[in-house]
């Protein structure tokens, strides 16, 4: 089990200049199969402020991260 804090920056320039901050907050798991093989699963969620030129917009944001894992 794993949590986190995250703070990504996302800047877009077209159509218009747009500063993207979402503030979230991360939860995961790691499930270990076998010895070899591992499966994961992460979760990120909280605001997000979106700062354009004429205006500032807040919106919800999720992300979720899926993956296995194979050690040779």
């Amino acid at each position: 089990v794993n949590l986190g804090f995250e703070v990504p920056l996302g800047i877009f320039v077209s159509p218009d200049v747009e500063l993207t901050v979402p503030i979230l907050t991360a939860v995961g798991i790691e499930y270990h199969v076998d010895p070899h093989l591992s499966v994961t699963c992460s979760t990120a969620f909280g605001p997000e402020v979106q700062v354009l030129r004429d205006q500032n917009r807040t919106a919800f944001s999720f992300q979720a991260l899926a993956g296995i894992g194979y050690r040779l």
